[in-house]
């Protein structure tokens, strides 16, 4: 688990490598199924917010493309699934998140 979730550490590079004229600024909370982890952070662009999904298999992981959120939109960080556990939640830091 642990080195699972190290993996996660590393996104602020894997992010900025991949996104042009915006850079990763913070981690917003990370939720948990089985074998996937679905972590939110913030972007120096105020309106949007971002989100990437990393699964993992036997001794490898997988990361999906970066995707990007509008903030006045739906939040998807707010919902839970079945099976879901935050293992990071700093959610409460940010103004503009409204928690239902």
């Amino acid at each position: 688990m642990l080195a699972r979730y190290s993996v996660l550490w590393y996104w602020e590079t894997l992010i900025n490598a991949n996104l042009t004229n915006i850079v990763f600024e913070k981690l917003i909370t990370i939720k948990k199924t089985r074998y996937c982890y679905v972590g939110y952070f913030t972007l120096t662009d105020p309106t949007i917010y971002g989100q990437l999904i990393v699964t993992f298999k036997r001794n490898r992981y997988k990361r999906s493309e970066i995707m990007l959120w509008r903030r006045d939109g739906v939040l998807l960080m707010n919902y839970l699934g079945e099976g879901d556990s935050l293992i990071y939640d700093k959610r409460y830091e940010f103004d503009w998140i409204h928690k239902n």
